[in-house]
This record gives structure tokens, C-alpha cells and sequence, in this order.
């Protein structure tokens, strides 16, 4: 006990301590003719030789804690003389104004925002996709928003019902974590379309953070999370429309509008419906390329925002989801015509909400406390030929934050608790499956910051899951800074996750073969480690930025899925044995020209797993992936070009010997490109963009093995490894109004 008081009282002495007394308010200004103040937002207020400060709102007003034993004040803005002042102790409100340093007759600034950047100071390696990289493509949804970056891969599950799959760091989707709006959502079935059911239109941007990822989120994410941002209510938007078709006879609309009803209150109603009625063979095998589809969302949110300075934010919202989708033989028909033939239908219904509420303390800044929670409904019914499959899925995630710092604004603190619920009543055929999932969890997380050249997260969570007993998650983030130009992170972590096979797999359904589980299904857990490196460069006087990293995500717990001993079955058991991925990536961003921005990237894979006691690479995983992508705005920013050409390494495809010798594929897939290529044309509240993808017109020749006999023990749609869909031509049309 001596030992450790010896300790705490060292700690003590060496711990920069700052005692708090009261709060001083303030109002930065630039004085004006006739007595006019024009408030200086941003304006850097600090107290000398501390560390304790704050920047000046919109209004040009401030709020910043008092140290005691400090009383100058330190007011620096760019452009602006710097002032120091001697606060009084009994004052408790200032008003301050600020004469500008240089008096030019005339400054124009110019800066083009990166469409795609790393933030240098984020401890976590996220690369954030703003509004401009969206609009580089069609970006109809969520899967489609990946096309022009190199991290996050997307691909068709299967030749049948269109779902999509997202690969991160050399493994599937299901190790990554979904969020809308930093809050956990379409888990579970809602993952199967998941990706289609977020309109690309609706996004204000997205994060995608590589790694074991923080802890406040949960403990599921294991390769990264990607987080979609949702238009705001109070943002610049006021009204959004957006008109697309294509080739392939899909037309939809999205629209959004927001009314802001006072200065505190806010809402906006978003709006989506897309339409294909149009069946395609293009490969002769009978089968439609892609489904019908019939999807409506809607959604309706609102925000409060108190006036004292937005100490009191609410949001919260509502959403509305319907969807239909129709696929398999070419004349199938959800009524039978009288003919037996194979088909796909899919009638999804999902309706929930959300709140988010956050309140700042008025006396300790940096000091808040906040609330996320969402639930949603999902319901599903599936066919897919003799196979049948319904769910009703409830989810509810909710969770309680605590932020504050230690001693002085170095060093902040995260504390929470979180509940979660996922309950499935599940029927596959004839038998009734059902589960119930409660998680109950901890967390606390730690940074230190030491000015700009080092930052240390470290968090910690503790989860009681109810199914699987307690699961303790530690992660770690560092990033260093030893050059203005030059920014290093690295990271590790642990991270589990629940498996829903069913769920996670509803491609499997489209096969003939029959899933066989040999043991009991186990929560997979699984450590990543990564390293990454950000380097600012200038070539010929023009910025350029180099980014590579090196992942590893190894598993101590996984239900391997083996595609490869026999044709009749798909067995499931528990990892016997190493399982595991490695991945390299390095991307290089210029602008060899003004206004012309280029993307050059190449990432190398190795994902492996033990499967009948062979170490063997994963099937459909891409050995290598290259990606160029050039981005062009004249300079009257009138007309924007944009081409994008990925190159999609082999992969190794499942074991097939035992198949008839006319229904034997390659031991690996060949390599492909893929180009993709969109024009705008802007106007002053409008604009029309025109494109193509897949303009190689390169497709998997004959994706379905026995097409020729759907209903026969060969009959397999889920060994896709490219593009089952051809060349496509769209067109758009977005008009929109902004605040003024």
C-alpha cells in the first residue's frame, strides 16, 4: 500500500493540475464604420501559458473556463493583430475587437476541397468520402459509392438476386461494421441488401475507418467500420432532386427538402423510389442478368438546437422501407403459368428510428453527456427455387456517453454503457429456428494528446453477451507526427462477432447444395494489427499525397465455410488450425495539372483459413486489386470529366472435380478491367451528368453451373467471382436549392 501511495503522490507532482474557477464569456470583433462590430468567427482564445482554450462560434462569441493564478488572455486570429489581455477576477464577460495586421486593396483566396482525404490529426486511420467524390459517379446507393476507392471492394453475392457484398482489408463485409450516423444498423438480415437499401443520394458523406476501430461503437468491429452520413436538417440544402435511368430499364428519384420552423427547430423529409420492370439475358443461359425491383424509402428527421449556444442538441427520426425483387428463368412468374420453373422473390419490409440527444456543460468545457439509440423492424420472405426462407428480425442498439478531461484539455476521457438487442424468429422450409441475443456492455476510452505530433488512444470495453457470457475488448491507436509533412499510425485490437448464418449467407440459398453444420455455431474473435503511413509531397510546386499501410487480421475463433469437398454440400464447422489476412495498400493522389486530380492505387491480399486440415486461400478472394481514377473541372467549373479503370486480380475458386466434366470451371479466376466514365455539365442550381460502367462490356461467362437444369443437384448461382452484368449506360438529372 506504501508503494502505491509513493506513486500516486510522484503522479501528483509531475501532472500539470489546473484548478477551475468560473467561466468568462466573450464577444471577438472587427470595429466598423459608425460604430458597426462584425463578429470574427474561429478567433483562437486562450489563457497564457496553458494549454486551456477555445475558438470563437459563428457569432463571434466565446466560453472558456477560468485557470486560476492566470490572467492574460491571449486573442490570436489570421489576418488580425494578436492582443493579450489582463482579465480582471471579478470580470466575467469581455468584449473584444481586433485591427487587421495588413490592409490589402484587394485578396482572393482559391482552395478546392480533396473529395477524399485522411485527416492528419484522427488517431484512427479513417479515410473520409465527402459529397464531391459522390458525385463522381451515379452513386444510386450505398454499394455503388465505392467504385472510385481502392479500400472498400464491391461485388455481387450471387447470378440471381442482385445483393451485394463489401470486401475490407482481404475479408468479407461481415467483419466490418455498418453504421449509419456513428450508430450500429442493419445488422443481421439487413446486411443480405443492406447496401442497395441506403440511397447514395441521401448521403452527405462517409467515413471508413480500417482496423480494429474505437471501442465506443462496439466490440464487432474487426477488419473496420464504415459510417454513412445522412443530409441534415439545418444544413445548406434546402431542396434536393435527383432523376436517373439507364439502359437496363432502371429509373428512380430521390428527393429531399428541409424547413427550418424556427431558430431552434429544424426537419427534413427524404424521399426515394426506384423501378426496373426490364428482364435482360444477355449471356443466353436462360436467366435474368439482375432481378426486378420495386423500392420505396422514405424518411423523416428533425433537430433541436438550444439557443444558448447549442448546449442541447436533439435529433431524431423515422424511416419506411418496401421492396420487391423478382428474378430467376427468364418467363418465371410469382403465379405459376403452368409450367414449373426456377425463381427468386425477395418482399422485404423494414420500418424504425432513431434518437440522439447531447448536452455540453456550461461549466467545464469540453464536457458532455450523450445518448445514440436506434430499433428497427425487419421482415423478410424469401424463395429461391424449392427453398424458402422468412424472418422477423428486431434490433435495438442504445447507447449512453460520457466525455470529459483529466487535468487539462491533453487529456480526454470517453465513458459509456451500451445495450444491444438482436431477435430472430426464423423459419428455413420446415424448420423453425429462432434466437435471441442481448448485449450488455462497458466502455471506456483514453486519449492523450502532446500538441500536434502525438496523440494515444487507447480504449477498453467489457460485454456480457447472453448467448456467449462475457467478451473483453482492448484496442490501440497511436499516430505520430515527426515532420509537418509526415504522419505515422499504428493500431491493434480485438474484436468479436455473433454469426447469423442464414443472415449473412442468404446467397447460399441459390444453390442446389445442401449447408451442413458439423459443430455448434461459435462467436468468431479475431486480433488486427495495422501500420500506416500519410506523406505530403510536392512535385513540380503541386501537392501530392502518398498513403500505405500493412494490415494483418488473425483469428483464434472462426466457422469456416468450405465451399471445396463436395458438390452436394456446404459444410460449416469450427477453425481448426490458422486462419488469417494479410493486406498491403498504397495510394498515391495529384494534380499533375490545375484542376486535374489523379488516383493511383494497388492493394495485395492474402487471405487464408484451414479447411479439412489444408491451409488454403479463401475462395472469390482477390489476390490483387489496382485502381486509377482521373477527375477533371474546367476552369469556368462548368464541366466536370471523371474516368475510373479497376483492375481486379485472379482468385481461387472452389473445387469442382466432381462435377460432370461439361460444368468444370478453372482452378482461378482470370484477371479483369472494369472502366467506368461520367460527364457533368453544371448550371447555377442544377446540373445533368451522363456515364457509363462496365464499359469493356466484360461479364463471368455462364455465372450459374447447370442453368440447362435448375432444379437438378448440379445447380449452383453462388460461384460469382466478376461482373454478371454488362456495359451500362445512364443519365441523371440533380437540381437543388441552397441557403443564401
Amino acid at each position: 500500500m506504501k508503494k502505491y501511495s509513493i506513486i500516486i503522490s510522484i503522479l501528483l507532482l509531475i501532472l500539470p493540475i489546473r484548478i477551475w474557477a468560473g467561466e468568462l464569456t466573450g464577444f471577438v470583433y472587427e470595429p466598423g464604420e459608425n460604430g458597426n462590430k462584425t463578429p470574427l468567427p474561429n478567433v483562437h482564445v486562450f489563457w497564457a501559458g496553458t494549454s486551456v482554450g477555445t475558438h470563437t462560434n459563428d457569432e463571434g462569441r466565446f466560453h472558456l473556463d477560468r485557470v486560476k493564478g492566470k490572467d492574460i488572455l491571449v486573442v490570436s486570429y489570421v489576418g488580425f493583430e494578436k492582443d493579450s489581455i489582463r482579465v480582471n477576477p471579478d470580470e466575467r464577460e469581455l468584449s473584444i475587437g481586433l485591427s487587421r495586421n495588413v490592409i490589402l486593396k484587394k485578396l482572393v483566396i482559391t482552395a478546392r476541397e480533396s473529395a477524399t482525404y485522411i485527416s492528419k490529426f484522427d488517431p484512427i486511420i479513417t479515410q473520409n468520402i465527402t459529397g464531391a467524390e459522390l458525385h463522381k459517379a451515379a452513386c444510386c446507393n450505398l454499394g455503388e459509392s465505392f467504385e472510385t476507392n481502392a479500400s472498400v471492394d464491391v461485388s455481387y453475392g450471387d447470378a440471381i438476386s442482385g445483393a451485394k457484398k463489401i470486401e475490407m482489408l482481404g475479408l468479407t463485409g461481415i467483419y466490418s461494421q455498418l453504421m449509419i450516423e456513428n450508430i450500429p444498423d442493419y445488422q443481421g438480415f439487413g446486411r443480405s441488401f443492406g447496401l442497395s437499401y441506403i440511397p447514395g443520394h441521401w448521403l452527405e458523406s462517409i467515413s471508413v475507418s480500417k482496423g480494429a476501430s474505437s471501442v465506443v461503437s462496439g466490440n464487432e468491429s474487426i477488419t473496420g467500420q464504415i459510417s454513412a452520413d445522412f443530409k441534415k436538417p439545418d444544413g445548406k440544402e434546402v431542396f434536393y432532386l435527383n432523376l436517373y435511368g439507364n439502359s437496363h430499364g432502371h429509373m428512380e428519384g430521390n428527393s429531399n427538402a428541409a424547413w427550418k420552423i424556427n431558430d431552434r427547430l429544424s426537419t427534413m423529409f427524404l424521399g426515394y423510389g426506384g423501378y426496373n420492370n426490364l428482364r435482360i439475358d444477355h449471356n443466353n443461359d436462360g436467366f435474368m442478368d439482375e432481378p426486378l425491383t420495386k423500392r420505396y424509402h422514405l424518411m423523416n428527421r428533425w433537430k433541436y438546437a438550444s439557443s444558448d449556444h447549442q448546449r442541447t442538441i436533439l435529433q431524431a427520426g423515422i424511416n419506411f422501407l418496401n421492396e420487391e425483387r423478382l428474378g430467376g428463368e427468364m418467363d418465371y412468374k410469382v403465379v405459376d403459368p403452368g409450367e414449373l420453373k426456377y425463381g427468386f422473390t425477395v418482399n422485404t419490409l423494414r420500418t424504425g428510428g432513431f434518437f440522439k440527444g447531447c448536452y455540453i456543460f456550461r461549466g467545464r468545457a469540453m464536457t458532455s453527456i450523450s445518448t445514440m439509440n436506434n430499433y428497427a423492424l425487419h421482415r423478410q420472405e424469401s424463395v429461391f427455387g424449392f427453398n424458402t426462407h422468412t424472418v422477423e428480425q428486431n434490433s435495438l442498439n442504445s447507447r449512453v456517453s460520457f466525455d470529459t478531461y483529466l487535468f487539462n484539455s491533453n487529456h480526454l476521457i470517453q465513458t459509456g454503457v451500451s445495450y444491444q438487442l438482436q431477435d430472430y424468429d426464423e423459419k428455413m422450409n420446415d424448420s423453425l429456428m429462432g434466437k435471441k441475443e442481448l448485449v450488455y456492455g462497458a466502455f471506456g476510452q483514453y486519449t492523450f494528446s502532446h500538441l500536434k505530433t502525438f496523440t494515444l488512444l487507447a480504449g477498453f470495453r467489457a460485454d456480457y453477451n447472453s448467448l456467449y457470457s462475457v467478451q473483453l475488448t482492448p484496442r490501440l491507436h497511436i499516430r505520430y507526427q515527426p515532420t509537418e509533412h509526415t504522419t505515422i499510425r499504428v493500431s491493434g485490437g480485438k474484436g468479436y462477432r455473433s454469426v447469423h448464418m442464414y443472415a449473412e449467407n442468404l446467397f447460399l440459398l441459390a444453390s442446389s447444395r445442401r449447408i451442413v453444420f458439423e459443430n455448434e455455431v461459435i462467436p468468431e474473435v479475431a486480433w488486427n494489427y495495422g501500420i500506416h503511413l500519410t506523406q505530403d509531397l510536392h512535385l513540380a510546386g503541386r501537392k501530392a499525397v502518398l498513403n500505405a499501410e500493412v494490415f494483418r487480421t488473425q483469428f483464434t475463433d472462426q466457422m469456416v465455410i468450405d465451399l471445396d469437398r463436395d458438390f452436394e454440400h456446404i459444410y460449416v464447422y469450427q477453425l481448426d488450425g490458422r486462419s488469417f489476412a494479410n493486406n498491403l495498400q498504397v495510394d498515391f493522389t495529384f494534380e499533375p495539372i490545375k484542376r486535374l486530380d489523379v488516383l493511383l492505387a494497388i492493394r495485395v491480399s492474402d487471405a487464408r483459413a484451414t479447411m479439412d486440415g489444408e491451409l488454403v486461400r479463401l475462395p472469390f478472394s482477390k489476390r490483387y486489386k489496382g485502381l486509377a481514377n482521373f477527375s477533371y473541372k474546367t476552369p469556368s467549373t462548368k464541366w466536370q470529366f471523371d474516368y475510373t479503370t479497376q483492375f481486379n486480380g485472379p482468385s481461387r475458386l472452389p473445387e469442382n472435380h466432381n462435377l460432370p466434366v461439361q460444368y468444370h470451371t478453372a482452378q482461378e479466376s482470370p484477371a479483369y478491367v472494369i472502366m467506368n466514365a461520367q460527364v457533368t455539365k453544371y448550371f447555377r442550381h442544377w446540373n445533368v451528368y451522363m456515364g457509363g460502367e462496365n464499359l469493356t462490356n466484360f461479364v463471368q461467362h455462364h455465372p450459374i453451373i447447370a442453368a440447362d437444369d435448375p432444379f437438378g443437384k448440379y445447380f449452383d448461382a453462388s460461384q460469382v467471382w466478376g461482373p454478371v452484368i454488362g456495359r451500362k449506360i445512364y443519365a441523371g438529372f440533380r437540381y437543388y436549392i441552397k441557403q443564401l
